[in-house]
Protein backbone atom coordinates (compact mmCIF):
# COMPACT_ATOMS: atom_id res chain seq x y z
CA UNK A 1 0.00 0.00 0.00
CA UNK A 2 1.01 3.27 -1.09
CA UNK A 3 0.55 4.66 2.26
CA UNK A 4 3.00 2.63 4.03
CA UNK A 5 5.99 4.09 2.39
CA UNK A 6 5.46 7.30 0.81
CA UNK A 7 7.29 10.08 2.92
CA UNK A 8 9.96 7.21 4.00
CA UNK A 9 13.54 7.50 2.87
CA UNK A 10 14.01 5.22 -0.12
CA UNK A 11 16.88 3.52 1.60
CA UNK A 12 15.02 1.83 3.18
CA UNK A 13 15.09 -0.74 0.23
CA UNK A 14 18.89 -1.26 0.79
CA UNK A 15 20.86 -3.71 2.87
CA UNK A 16 22.16 -2.31 5.90
CA UNK A 17 25.79 -2.81 4.83
CA UNK A 18 24.72 -0.72 1.04
CA UNK A 19 23.77 1.79 3.42
CA UNK A 20 26.50 1.65 6.08
CA UNK A 21 28.52 2.36 2.80
CA UNK A 22 26.50 4.95 1.84
CA UNK A 23 25.23 3.49 -1.68
CA UNK A 24 22.22 5.31 -1.65
CA UNK A 25 23.48 8.60 -0.87
CA UNK A 26 25.79 7.79 -3.80
CA UNK A 27 23.59 7.06 -6.36
CA UNK A 28 21.69 9.87 -5.59
CA UNK A 29 24.96 11.99 -6.18
CA UNK A 30 25.79 10.36 -9.53
CA UNK A 31 22.27 11.39 -10.75
CA UNK A 32 22.47 14.70 -9.91
CA UNK A 33 25.79 15.35 -11.26
CA UNK A 34 25.42 13.59 -14.43
CA UNK A 35 21.33 12.73 -15.00
CA UNK A 36 21.56 9.35 -14.55
CA UNK A 37 22.98 6.36 -12.20
CA UNK A 38 22.53 2.52 -12.60
CA UNK A 39 23.36 0.20 -9.85
CA UNK A 40 22.49 -3.68 -9.64
CA UNK A 41 22.55 -5.72 -5.87
CA UNK A 42 20.49 -6.50 -3.41
CA UNK A 43 17.46 -4.99 -2.43
CA UNK A 44 15.07 -5.45 0.80
CA UNK A 45 11.42 -6.20 0.32
CA UNK A 46 8.65 -4.65 3.15
CA UNK A 47 8.72 -8.50 4.32
CA UNK A 48 12.71 -8.25 4.93
CA UNK A 49 13.98 -10.64 2.16
CA UNK A 50 15.91 -9.95 -0.21
CA UNK A 51 16.22 -9.90 -3.72
CA UNK A 52 18.28 -8.64 -6.97
CA UNK A 53 17.62 -5.44 -8.35
CA UNK A 54 18.55 -2.88 -11.00
CA UNK A 55 18.22 0.35 -9.74
CA UNK A 56 18.00 2.95 -12.71
CA UNK A 57 17.73 6.61 -10.75
CA UNK A 58 16.91 9.83 -13.08
CA UNK A 59 17.55 13.19 -11.58
CA UNK A 60 14.35 15.33 -12.61
CA UNK A 61 14.98 19.23 -13.21
CA UNK A 62 12.94 22.34 -12.74
CA UNK A 63 12.27 25.46 -14.93
CA UNK A 64 15.47 26.79 -13.97
CA UNK A 65 17.80 23.49 -14.37
CA UNK A 66 17.97 22.78 -10.77
CA UNK A 67 17.28 19.12 -9.65
CA UNK A 68 13.95 19.04 -7.98
CA UNK A 69 13.68 15.21 -7.16
CA UNK A 70 14.74 11.71 -8.61
CA UNK A 71 12.90 8.96 -10.43
CA UNK A 72 13.95 5.85 -9.09
CA UNK A 73 13.25 2.50 -11.51
CA UNK A 74 13.62 -1.13 -9.62
CA UNK A 75 13.54 -4.08 -11.55
CA UNK A 76 13.35 -7.78 -9.74
CA UNK A 77 16.72 -9.86 -11.51
CA UNK A 78 16.67 -12.70 -8.50
CA UNK A 79 15.56 -15.21 -11.63
CA UNK A 80 18.94 -14.45 -13.81
CA UNK A 81 21.24 -13.72 -10.86
CA UNK A 82 20.68 -17.22 -9.22
CA UNK A 83 21.00 -18.74 -12.88
CA UNK A 84 24.14 -16.38 -13.11
CA UNK A 85 24.97 -17.85 -9.76
CA UNK A 86 24.18 -21.18 -10.68
CA UNK A 87 25.87 -20.97 -14.00
CA UNK A 88 29.49 -19.83 -12.56
CA UNK A 89 29.46 -22.34 -9.49
CA UNK A 90 28.76 -25.33 -12.03
CA UNK A 91 31.61 -23.55 -14.22
CA UNK A 92 34.40 -23.16 -11.31
CA UNK A 93 33.33 -26.99 -10.71
CA UNK A 94 33.78 -27.97 -13.67
CA UNK A 95 37.64 -26.20 -14.07
CA UNK A 96 38.74 -27.84 -10.78
CA UNK A 97 37.20 -31.50 -11.58
CA UNK A 98 39.09 -30.97 -15.13
CA UNK A 99 42.19 -30.04 -13.14
CA UNK A 100 41.93 -32.96 -10.72
CA UNK A 101 41.52 -35.06 -14.18
CA UNK A 102 44.89 -33.46 -15.56
CA UNK A 103 46.43 -33.98 -12.32
CA UNK A 104 45.52 -37.30 -12.48
CA UNK A 105 46.09 -38.19 -15.81
CA UNK A 106 49.66 -36.91 -15.19
CA UNK A 107 50.23 -39.19 -12.57
CA UNK A 108 48.95 -42.08 -14.53
CA UNK A 109 51.75 -41.49 -17.83
CA UNK A 110 54.19 -40.57 -15.01
CA UNK A 111 53.73 -43.85 -13.36
CA UNK A 112 53.49 -45.96 -17.05
CA UNK A 113 56.12 -44.24 -18.50
CA UNK A 114 58.61 -45.70 -14.93
CA UNK A 115 57.12 -49.43 -15.92
CA UNK A 116 60.42 -51.13 -16.91
CA UNK A 117 58.94 -54.72 -17.31
CA UNK A 118 56.03 -53.83 -19.68
CA UNK A 119 56.21 -52.41 -23.18
CA UNK A 120 53.28 -49.92 -22.71
CA UNK A 121 52.35 -48.38 -25.89
CA UNK A 122 49.69 -45.90 -26.95
CA UNK A 123 48.20 -45.68 -29.81
CA UNK A 124 45.84 -43.10 -31.62
CA UNK A 125 42.69 -45.02 -33.85
CA UNK A 126 44.95 -45.19 -36.71
CA UNK A 127 47.19 -47.48 -35.11
CA UNK A 128 50.22 -45.01 -34.96
CA UNK A 129 52.14 -45.30 -31.42
CA UNK A 130 51.85 -42.01 -29.59
CA UNK A 131 53.42 -42.85 -26.13
CA UNK A 132 56.18 -44.85 -25.34
CA UNK A 133 57.07 -46.23 -22.08
CA UNK A 134 60.58 -47.08 -20.80
CA UNK A 135 59.79 -50.74 -20.52
CA UNK A 136 58.83 -50.66 -24.36
CA UNK A 137 62.15 -48.62 -24.83
CA UNK A 138 64.06 -51.58 -23.15
CA UNK A 139 61.82 -54.78 -24.79
CA UNK A 140 61.88 -53.52 -28.49
CA UNK A 141 65.21 -51.61 -28.30
CA UNK A 142 63.64 -48.10 -29.93
CA UNK A 143 63.95 -44.46 -28.11
CA UNK A 144 60.45 -42.72 -28.17
CA UNK A 145 62.38 -40.28 -30.97
CA UNK A 146 62.90 -42.84 -32.80
CA UNK A 147 59.52 -44.88 -32.88
CA UNK A 148 56.86 -42.50 -32.14
CA UNK A 149 54.34 -41.56 -35.01
CA UNK A 150 55.05 -44.61 -36.58
CA UNK A 151 52.27 -47.23 -37.08
CA UNK A 152 52.51 -50.24 -34.73
CA UNK A 153 52.23 -52.71 -37.45
CA UNK A 154 56.08 -51.89 -37.86
CA UNK A 155 57.08 -54.58 -35.30
CA UNK A 156 54.85 -57.61 -37.33
CA UNK A 157 56.73 -59.96 -39.82
CA UNK A 158 55.88 -59.52 -43.91
CA UNK A 159 53.80 -62.74 -42.82
CA UNK A 160 52.05 -62.03 -40.15
CA UNK A 161 51.02 -58.37 -41.62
Amino acid sequence: MADEIVGKSFKLFYPKEDRDAKLPDRLLGDAARSGRARHEGWRIRKNGSRFWGSVVITAIHNDQGEVAGFLKVTRDLTEGKIAEDNFSNYTEELKQKNEELLRSEDRYHKMISEVTDYAIILLDKDGKMVDWNKGAEKLKGYRADEILGKSFRFFYTKEDK
